[in-house]
């Protein structure tokens, strides 16, 4: 998709003076064509999507031609993200206060890990 070049001029000439000169020049140049990623060759076409499974609920997770864009998005618990941060940062602690090396971080990490994947586990099942 080729984006108006008149259109993005008229954008940055709204703006005044003191933010329009902010923008760097590439903002005034032709946006270039899209060559590698394009429907076409898209995996969640449904064309493309070889063994693609029907949803349970009936809500397509594959291209959607009224967004004209993938509308899959991977989904990441923040608790499990939390779970890992937070004891990895916590041996990362009792490294710093112990002075014995990554150990303990590593054992944090993985500690976080089995705990928030146990999250997960637990939240699926509902």
């Amino acid at each position: 998709m080729v984006a108006d070049p008149d259109l993005l001029l008229a954008i940055l000439d709204s703006l005044p003076v003191l933010y329009a000169d902010l923008f760097p020049d590439f903002f005034r140049k032709e946006v270039p064509a899209e060559t590698k990623a394009t429907c076409a060759w898209c995996a969640m076409c449904p064309s493309s999507a070889s063994g693609a499974v029907e949803s349970v609920d009936g809500v397509s997770r594959l291209f959607r031609p009224d967004t004209k864009c993938c509308t899959y998005y991977p989904k990441l618990p923040n608790y499990l993200v939390g779970a890992i941060l937070l004891f990895g940062a916590v041996g990362y602690g009792v490294d710093h206060w112990l002075g014995s090396g990554p150990w303990a971080m590593l054992t944090g990490l993985v500690a976080g890990f089995l705990v928030g994947f146990a999250n997960l586990v637990v939240s699926l099942r509902r």
